[in-house]
């Protein structure tokens, strides 16, 4: 990332403004990990005690864009893998993470460091047993290049990718149809529920500058890009395409967990089943997937 987009994130993380997540609503959460693995369970411990079988750990982990360490954390809490390495292009983010492994003991290794700056001191050594990108591919914008070296980075035959990703439009700039589905939604939700009677509008690229630059930057390349260096042993998309822009039209205080009113729950349940049937008739794509991967032969 270049400085303007860490300069970003730092603040982000030093005054705690972290954006609200579009799963981060129970309902949702809860709908988004059936897709993702046709249980209850969230993904990260599902992906390790019933994709992996419950094998022995995974000797190395290295964790690319790991933010402030949440999913690292419980990784080390579990004793999912041995030796875990994690780095991200914040400072604010890796102190955060650092001190919450210094205070459980976990002695994960977190680094700060740009995804440039990985990629210009490449590895062929082969000797990584997983690696997990978690919301950071599409953060990337030499994502050919990153491809390959997460491939030549991976243990032969056993190494494996896990990958949990925004796959959409770039910037989150959606088609003039995807824009008016979400409005021709949005005009029918009560206005108790909604920020503002304004409807949902494309970011500008100025927009997009002022904000995160590196957001979704060449967000829909990932998966065309990961097939053609490896081979997916298990692919779920999970939606996000009305879900995710609609949010941020909606007061969140109105809504689960905020709010118990049984009508906004009910208003959550009936978003998801809309945004499910629009994609499933063919009217919307996928936005989000959860796969695990191997690097294809030489």
């Amino acid at each position: 990332m270049a400085s303007t987009e860490t300069e970003f994130w730092d603040n982000m993380y030093d005054s705690g403004a972290l954006a609200a997540q579009w799963t981060e609503i129970p309902q949702i959460n809860e709908a988004v990990n059936v897709r993702m693995t046709g249980t209850n369970k969230h993904w990260l411990p599902w992906c390790f005690e019933d994709f992996f079988g419950g094998n022995t750990q995974a000797s190395s982990l290295l964790s690319i864009g790991c933010g402030h360490g949440l999913h690292e954390l419980v990784i080390a809490r579990n004793e999912y893998a041995g030796r875990i390495e994690a780095f991200d292009g914040s400072r604010a983010a890796i102190e955060q993470a650092q001190a919450a492994s210094e205070r459980e003991g976990l002695g994960i290794q977190f680094r700060t460091q740009t995804f440039e700056e990985f990629l210009s001191e490449p590895s062929d050594q082969q000797d990584t047993d997983l690696i997990l990108c978690t919301g950071s591919l599409h953060h990337v914008r030499p994502i050919e290049e990153m491809v390959v070296a997460i491939k030549n980075q991976l243990v032969p035959e056993s190494g494996r990718l896990v990958f949990n990703e925004y796959i959409g439009p770039i910037y989150n700039i959606y088609s003039a149809e995807r824009v008016a589905t979400i409005n021709a939604v949005l005009e029918c939700i009560a206005p108790k529920y909604r920020l503002d009677a304004a409807p949902y509008v494309n970011p500008t690229m100025e927009m997009v500058k002022q904000s995160d630059p590196s957001e979704a930057v060449r967000s829909s390349l990932i998966m065309e890009l990961l097939s053609i260096h490896f081979e997916f042993e298990y692919l779920r998309y999970y939606g996000g395409s009305l879900l995710m822009p609609l949010l941020t039209k909606l007061d969140r205080q109105a809504l689960p967990p905020h709010n118990s009113d049984p009508d906004a729950a009910q208003l959550v349940r009936l978003l998801i089943h809309l945004e499910r049937t629009l994609v499933e008739t063919g009217r919307l794509a996928e936005d989000f997937a959860f796969g695990v991967c191997r690097p294809k032969a030489p």
